[in-house]
């Protein structure tokens, strides 16, 4: 949280006890010149309160019409701030303390102000399709760059541009700068206003306006063509298959979530490179995803299939994903066994439906594994 004075504050004069909050626990408070944060100086108008834990009142995604959506939006988070010990000015007054609550009047992420906000107008439909585009630091010294296109779940389907980027990592893991350190990359999340696939294994239009987008920015930008990434959760993973039976020569590789798709067509990625993640207990997916990898076995694929506790996490599963992307196949499978990736307490709405749960889970969990962006980024069409 980001507090503007208005007036130059001494940095001395501010520790965590001088703030109260209504949920979370400040571990840390600083002054800020810019109200950046991070960046703490001697003094500045702004004093920036960090929080420790995860409490879901500080939550800014509304998802009102539940998992399946739309309705999804952003909201200010259920935050009271006072200001209970006095902090000195750099003109030599004070500011007292206050049982006075500290309004909250805007909300930031940070991750998302890297994004471009942007419209493709399709040649062939007219239909236009807005995306967010992040563009590395880097671009325009003519080397070829690779781009990773995310697809969000269905519902974060919203007529705004934010909630497909700020639910879950799935977008901006790529985006941060000791990401980009690691793997430069263009990153494209188109937004959909509605579902692009269903369970009857149909796709709108604006599954091929998303293929002529990808294809577009790569003519605009010298994309590299040969290191093209498909990622995607839910109705994501769903988009990404379809696209890949479309152009199985598009992507290099796939990083697919809690997904499932149509078992009688999905032969032709038999040759495909894809790390495919499932909840058991998330049983749409997890049929579904069954009957598509067996599929794949008849066409001829080659597939590494493991069974993992999804409370496995850290260093330890960083180590499990590694040893398991040494297989050599080209496709692997994952499962989380029962409904071990369902984290205790990790949902506000506690009623929400076990299979949600895993289903949701799947992707919480997947996008945070550096190791899976390892493997990913290790995908060549050259190769």
């Amino acid at each position: 949280a980001v507090l503007n004075y208005g007036v130059s504050i001494k940095s001395s004069s501010v520790s965590p006890a001088d703030f109260s909050v209504s949920c979370g626990e400040v571990i840390s408070a600083y002054v800020s010149d810019y109200g950046q944060p991070g960046v703490p100086a001697a003094s500045g108008k702004f004093v920036v309160l960090e929080f420790a834990g995860d409490d879901f009142r500080l939550l800014t995604l509304q998802q009102a019409g539940g998992h399946d959506g739309p309705g999804s939006a952003v909201k200010l988070p259920e935050l009271n701030i006072r200001q209970v010990g006095e902090l000195d000015t750099q003109d030599g007054t004070c500011i007292p303390g206050s049982a006075a609550v500290i309004p909250v009047s805007a909300e930031h992420n940070l991750k998302t102000e890297f994004f471009s906000e942007l419209e493709y107008a399709d040649p062939l439909t007219g239909e236009v399709l807005r995306y967010s585009l992040f563009i590395p630091e880097q671009y325009g010294s003519g080397r070829k760059i690779p781009l990773v296109c995310f697809i969000h779940d269905r519902g974060v389907c919203s007529p705004d541009f934010r909630p497909g980027l700020i639910q879950g990592q799935g977008g901006v893991i790529w985006s941060c700068p000791e990401e980009q350190e690691k793997r430069e990359c263009f990153v494209l999340v188109p937004h959909y206003h509605e579902a692009i696939v269903n369970d009857e294994f149909e796709a709108t239009t604006a599954l091929d306006i998303t293929i002529r987008l990808i294809l577009s920015l790569s003519e605009e930008y010298g994309i590299d063509m040969d290191r093209i990434y498909g990622t995607g959760q839910s109705m994501g993973c769903m988009a990404m298959l379809e696209i890949g039976i479309r152009m199985p020569d598009l992507f290099a590789g796939m990083l697919l979530a809690a997904g499932q798709w149509d078992p009688s067509r999905i032969g032709i990625l038999a040759g495909s490179k894809m790390w495919v993640l499932v909840g058991e207990g998330d049983a749409r997916a997890f049929d579904g995803m069954n009957a598509c990898m067996e599929s794949l076995e008849a066409a001829g694929a080659e597939i590494e299939r493991t069974v993992w506790n999804g409370q496995i996490i850290g260093a330890e599963a960083e180590k499990l994903a590694r040893e398991t992307a040494e297989s050599g196949k080209n496709i692997i499978y994952t499962v989380f066994e029962g409904n071990s990736i369902v984290t205790e307490g990790s949902f506000v709405d506690g009623a929400l439906p076990v299979m949600l749960k895993n289903h949701m889970s799947t992707w919480r969990y997947v996008y945070r594994i550096e190791a899976f962006r390892e493997w990913l980024f290790s995908q060549r069409k050259t190769c």
